[in-house]
């Protein structure tokens, strides 16, 4: 049986751009709001709008989801990059 990455391992996503696109983004505590400002707003000049998906049962580790319209898949994975970067982030999915 083949796992998901052997499966899709040569595959590209086909989108339309401009489109909107969610992130998933795991945080070790709370989400640093003004810094997610600072990327996304400030630097990057896009609207995006946030939901709180889940807490861990410690609350160690926060779930939240962003959306925003993305133009082009280079801008994607540049965006991707950033948000990993993000102070507290463990993961963006």
């Amino acid at each position: 049986m083949q796992t998901t990455n052997e499966l899709f391992k040569n595959k590209k996503l086909k989108l339309k751009y401009p489109c909107k696109w969610k992130y998933t983004l795991i945080s070790k505590g709370e989400l640093a709001i003004s810094e997610l400002d600072e990327l996304v707003v400030n630097i990057l000049n896009k609207k995006y709008k946030i939901i709180k998906v889940n807490d861990s049962k410690n609350k160690k580790f926060i779930s939240n989801t962003i959306e925003l319209m993305v133009d082009n898949d280079k801008d994607r994975k540049i965006l991707w990059d950033k948000l990993k970067q993000l102070p507290n982030i463990a993961m963006v999915l």
